[in-house]
């Protein structure tokens, strides 16, 4: 059974239950300094990693974002988006 906080990520076709028990299992590996690593670890946490580490892919907002926190929070995003896939492959 899925446990209910995960249940939207199982419903995505390319998570699915088998790339959840692999968040679960994995290590998060995020990017990002202040805000921006603080957003990707949560996110990370949420979706359900077993741990977070930095070394993660580096990422950058599209350059239409140009308020600085709104680009730290679109970071930290992509961040824990990239350890998602990886988790998930």
């Amino acid at each position: 059974m899925v446990d209910p906080r995960f249940v939207r990520q199982v419903l995505v076709a390319e998570i699915g239950e088998r790339g959840q028990a692999a968040i679960l299992r994995a290590t998060a590996r995020t990017s990002g300094q202040g805000l921006a690593a603080e957003v990707a670890a949560r996110y990370a946490a949420r979706a359900g990693f077993r741990e977070i580490a930095d070394g993660g892919v580096e990422v950058t907002a599209p350059g239409y974002v140009v308020e600085p926190a709104a680009r730290a929070v679109v970071e930290g995003a992509l961040s824990a988006l990239a350890a998602i896939v990886a988790a998930t492959r």
